[in-house]
């Protein structure tokens, strides 16, 4: 059961709202549409709630939480700790020193009608940074995708979002666990593995050097 919308937004012809699924890490865009009951003595007319998949030109046109994101046309709600954003601050430091500015978060990556991400740290090549910089949306992904631990969002970075990447063509994921200390690492062509201590390199940053020490200290 649905609570009621938090909003509502008329997009395209359509009124929808959105609802936080209780105990869950997402929401689902949602509509009322008016029944009618014929009585013999009158005539009720009630509201009922119905879910709807939306499009990512519907999603930017509404009003969703910040940092939200849309996958296969269902709306997913994110809310980080400090500690979420302080790895993520390390990580754009560590690719910094590596000798690129062409890094960020978040963005509006564009997958497909009804897929857009956002993820939590990026880097792009030459290339991809001039095309990204007088763009609102970008129709691809970046070449490196980053996604830190949350406790809401840990369970779709694996299980969604890790497969997703890479079969639209990122070069490299990162999956970064600041509760076990370990980093799982997907490139292109099918290599994965763990990196649990020593340091973290990527062919796609020469330079990048990045401690799991410093990268997890307290």
């Amino acid at each position: 059961m649905f609570p009621e919308p938090t909003f509502s937004q008329v997009s395209g012809g359509r009124e929808f709202g959105w609802a936080r699924c209780a105990g869950t890490d997402h929401a689902r865009a949602v509509r009322t549409v008016p029944e009618t009951l014929s009585h013999p003595r009158s005539t009720v007319i009630i509201m009922t709630m119905s879910t709807m998949s939306i499009s990512v030109d519907e999603f930017l046109a509404g009003d969703f939480p910040e940092g939200s994101e849309l996958f296969e046309g269902s709306i997913w709600v994110n809310d980080p700790t400090f500690r979420h954003q302080e790895l993520c601050r390390r990580l754009m430091k560590a690719i910094l020193l590596a000798g690129s500015d062409h890094y960020g978060f978040g963005g509006n990556w564009r997958v497909n009608d009804y897929t857009l991400l956002k993820p939590d740290v990026w880097w792009v090549d030459d290339d991809t940074w001039t095309a990204l910089r007088p763009e609102v949306v970008h129709s691809g992904l970046p070449q490196l995708a980053i996604e830190v631990r949350s406790p809401d969002t840990w369970h779709r970075d694996v299980t969604k979002k890790w497969p997703l990447y890479l079969a639209s063509g990122v070069l490299e994921v990162w999956l970064v666990d600041g509760v076990n200390g370990n980093v799982r690492v997907g490139r292109a062509g099918g290599t994965t593995f763990t990196v649990s201590e020593g340091t973290l390199t990527t062919p796609l940053l020469p330079a990048l050097a990045l401690s799991l020490a410093e990268l997890f200290a307290d």
